[in-house]
C-alpha cells in the first residue's frame, strides 16, 4: 500500500496492485499506469473546469487536483478554481502549460512529484517483496536441505553394520542383510587382531589394527581402498573382489616399525624414491620406475572369475590368455598412458597400464653374443 508523503492530511493512499492499472494503454497521456482515478473522471474535471474559465486545463493539472482532493470531483474543481491564473500570471498560447508558482503549474508539479514519489516507493516495495520472497525460498531450501541431510543420516545409520568373525577380526561400516546374513557393502573397515601394532584399537584384551579401509561390494573388497600389511606398510589403489589390481600408491609405515616392500625385498630408500606400485591379482607386477623406454611387457586378457556370489575365488580358476608382446616407447603423464609398439611391427597405440593385466618381461640382448667377444 502506497501512502503519500505529500498529502498534508495523510489520507491519500492506494495499492501497488498491477492488475488495477487504469492508465496502462499506450495512448494514455498521464504516463502513470497506476494512477488511482479513472480517465473518465479526469476528463469530466477538465471539461467542467475549462467551461468556467478562459484557459485550458491540462491532464496533469486535473490529475494533480484530484490527488489533492482525494478523488472527489467537487474538491478537484475547487482546487483548480483556487489555482487559476490571475492578472500578471504568464500563460502560453493555449492557456494551460506555463503558469506561475501560485497557478495551475502548482497542480502539475503536484502530479509529477507524486508520480516520482510513487515510483520510488514502488521500487522500495518491490525490493522488499523480493527480499521477503527470497527469504522464504531460502528458508524452504534450508528445510529441504536439512530434511535431505536427516534422511541421509537415517539411511547411513540403517546401512551401518558390525560383523565379527571367528578369527577375531571385525568389520564395521556400510552393509546389507542378505538371507539374514550381514554382508559388507559400501564403505567400511576390516579390523584384524594384532599385538603391538600401529593405530591399534583396543577392545578388552584384543587389539585390532586396520587391514583394509575402502569400498566393498557383496562382501568383497571392491573399488578404491587401502590395504595394510602387518608391518604397517600400505597400498592405496583399486581392488577387484579382494584382489589388488592396477596402479596404486605404496606407503611405508611412518611409525618406525618394519621395512618397506613386504614380499619383494626392496629396501626403505628404494621404496621411498618410487612409491607407485603395480599389482595384478594381489601379486606384485612392477614399480613405476621400471617402466622405462624399451621395457618389454606382455598384456594378458581379463581374468574371468566364477559366479559373483561364490564366497571363495581361487586364482587357479582365473582364465588368462597371453597376447602379443609390446615395447614401451614413451609415457604421457597428462593422460596417464604409455605409448607401446607391438614387437616385430611398427604398430603402436596408447595403453593405460593401470587398467590392463600385464607382466614385465626380463630384458634380452639386442644383438648376438659372439664367443670371441669375451676373449
Amino acid at each position: 500500500m502506497y501512502r503519500s508523503t505529500l498529502d498534508p492530511v495523510g489520507k491519500l493512499e492506494f495499492s501497488f496492485d498491477p492488475l488495477r492499472a487504469l492508465h496502462a494503454r499506450e495512448d494514455s497521456e498521464l504516463r502513470w499506469p497506476e494512477f488511482p482515478y479513472k480517465q473518465v473522471l479526469i476528463d469530466r474535471v477538465r471539461t467542467k473546469a475549462s467551461s468556467k474559465g478562459d484557459c485550458t486545463i491540462t491532464v496533469e493539472a486535473a490529475a494533480g487536483a484530484l490527488l489533492m482532493a482525494l478523488g472527489q470531483e467537487t474538491g478537484a474543481l475547487f482546487e483548480i478554481a483556487q489555482h487559476r491564473p490571475r492578472e500578471g500570471d504568464e500563460v502560453d498560447g493555449d492557456g494551460g502549460s506555463r503558469h506561475s508558482a501560485s497557478g495551475l503549474g502548482f497542480l502539475e508539479r503536484r502530479f509529477t512529484d507524486e508520480r516520482e514519489a510513487f515510483y520510488a516507493a514502488k521500487r522500495a516495495h518491490l525490493l522488499e517483496q523480493k527480499q521477503q520472497v527470497q527469504s522464504k525460498l531460502d528458508s524452504i531450501e534450508v528445510r529441504k536441505r536439512e530434511e535431505q541431510e536427516r534422511e541421509a543420516r537415517d539411511a547411513w545409520r540403517q546401512r551401518q553394520i558390525v560383523k565379527r568373525f571367528a578369527d577375531g577380526s571385525k568389520y564395521d561400516g556400510d552393509g546389507m542383510r542378505v538371507n539374514d546374513v550381514l554382508v559388507p557393502h559400501g564403505y567400511g573397515t576390516l579390523w584384524v587382531p594384532q599385538k603391538k601394532q600401529f593405530m591399534a584399537e583396543a577392545i578388552g584384551d584384543i587389539k585390532r589394527v586396520p587391514r583394509y579401509i575402502g569400498s566393498w561390494m557383496d562382501g568383497f573388497m571392491h573399488g578404491e581402498g587401502t590395504y595394510y600389511w602387518d608391518n604397517g606398510d600400505s597400498w592405496t589403489g583399486h581392488f577387484i573382489r579382494d584382489e589388488m589390481e592396477g596402479k596404486g600408491a605404496y606407503m611405508l609405515n611412518h611409525f618406525g616399525r618394519g621395512g618397506a616392500g613386504d614380499e619383494t625385498g626392496r629396501d626403505d630408500a628404494e621404496a621411498l624414491t618410487q612409491p607407485v606400485r603395480y599389482y595384478s591379482a594381489s601379486q606384485h607386477v612392477c614399480w613405476a620406475h621400471e617402466l622405462v623406454r624399451g621395457c618389454r611387457i606382455i598384456v594378458l586378457s581379463h581374468r574371468h572369475y566364477g559366479h559373483p556370489l561364490e564366497t571363495v575365488i581361487k586364482r587357479g580358476n582365473a582364465d588368462q590368455e597371453a597376447e602379443t608382446e609390446f615395447v614401451l616407447v614413451s609415457y604421457d603423464a597428462a593422460r596417464d598412458a604409455h605409448l607401446v609398439r607391438k614387437c616385430g611391427t611398427e604398430d603402436s597405440k596408447w595403453l593405460a597400464l593401470h587398467s590392463v593385466n600385464f607382466r614385465v618381461l626380463p630384458g634380452k640382448p639386442v644383438g648376438r653374443l659372439e664367443s670371441d667377444a669375451f676373449q
